[in-house]
């Protein structure tokens, strides 16, 4: 059996003497195999996500470690944090992860809220503060965060970073503040906010999953989903979504696509390993593999700027589960759609 000296031993010697430049070919077989592997994956309850096994984490961990090691000795060195990153829509701000803490430095102290309107009430409070510290305190270990904005023509994630990391301070976010009610459906959570720049202010929810740990809760994953100024909400949105639902609930996957943009995408999940994405031909798929189970509309829908939120409900037979969905929609179609699922 070997142990993890002689592991570092031979990588180390690998590469003092291997290859110093990796074939286009071998890139691509990596690639396609995670990418086929991804594929494979089984839908055991529609729109939720299952737990790996150990076995598995620990080999995709190996061979994404290993890949990216390989490309990264054939780039040249980018400075800044995480490289470079594609410019958002116009005008989109900039949000700056702080630089990641060293091995040695010891995790910062956490101070979980009492019950979720507690928690919400003293993240904004740490944000409209720009209190770094207070909002790192309430964010869980290893929580991730991404972003998404639109221009109201095109919309996409803009960046992505792990919370606990994230430098308030430093960063051009001058103010959040609340404009409506948060929806929350359990540990889901959904905020309407306005998000203030030096140069604008743009409108949009905070979603966030609410983590159980000791002494109370903390914001687990979590994403922010905002617009240029000056957007209103399709009017046709709240038939779009009826219609989708009510084409989901007959199984007709071509009427579900027919209320979508031709490059939609589906996130099951926010961020990281946790959210899923589905899109192009893989959305049809995942529509085809979900018609088994109803979908009902629970609530009111929740409107910030170009984005709804609305509650629902999954049942098939005796198993339901409550979540929320958020919908990016234009031009009549969603662009973008959003589910959460919360405990049976």
């Amino acid at each position: 059996m070997s142990t993890n000296r002689d592991f570092d031993r031979i990588a180390e010697a690998w590469l003092a003497e291997g290859p110093t430049e990796l074939a286009d070919r071998v890139l691509g077989a990596a690639l396609e195999e995670v990418h086929l592997t991804h594929q494979q994956r089984t839908l055991r309850l529609p729109w939720r996500i299952s737990t790996m096994s150990t076995q598995f984490r620990l080999a995709a961990a190996v061979i994404v470690v290993v890949a990216l090691g390989l490309v990264a000795l054939n780039l040249p060195r980018i400075s800044g944090v995480g490289g470079p990153s594609a410019s958002p829509p116009s005008p989109s701000p900039t949000l700056v992860p702080t630089d990641t803490p060293s091995p040695s430095a010891s995790p910062a102290a956490k101070a979980p809220a009492a019950t979720v309107a507690e928690l919400v009430d003293r993240v904004y409070a740490a944000l409209h503060a720009k209190d770094g510290a207070a909002l790192r305190a309430l964010a869980a270990d290893g929580a991730q965060h991404s972003v998404y904005y639109t221009d109201g023509v095109t919309g996409s994630e803009v960046t992505s970073f792990v919370a606990a990391e994230f430098d308030l301070e430093h960063d051009p976010l001058q103010d959040v503040t609340r404009h409506g009610e948060p929806l929350v459906v359990g540990d889901l959570v959904v905020v309407p906010d306005a998000f203030t720049y030096a140069t604008e202010v743009d409108t949009g929810f905070d979603m966030f999953v609410v983590t159980h740990v000791p002494g109370g809760l903390l914001v687990g994953q979590a994403a922010t989903f905002y617009g240029k100024p000056g957007l209103a909400i399709d009017p046709n949105a709240i038939a779009t979504i009826e219609a989708e639902t009510a084409a989901w609930n007959m199984a007709d996957t071509e009427a579900v696509l027919a209320t979508m943009t031709s490059d939609a995408a589906f996130w099951e999940g926010l961020a990281g390993s946790t959210r899923t994405i589905h899109s192009g031909a893989g959305l049809k798929t995942f529509i085809e593999e979900s018609s088994w189970f109803d979908v009902t509309i629970t609530g009111p829908p929740v409107i910030s700027g170009v984005f709804v939120a609305v509650p629902n409900r999954l049942s098939a037979g005796s198993d339901t589960s409550e979540g929320i969905s958020l919908y990016d929609i234009r031009n009549g179609k969603i662009a973008l759609q959003v589910h959460l699922n919360g405990t049976p």
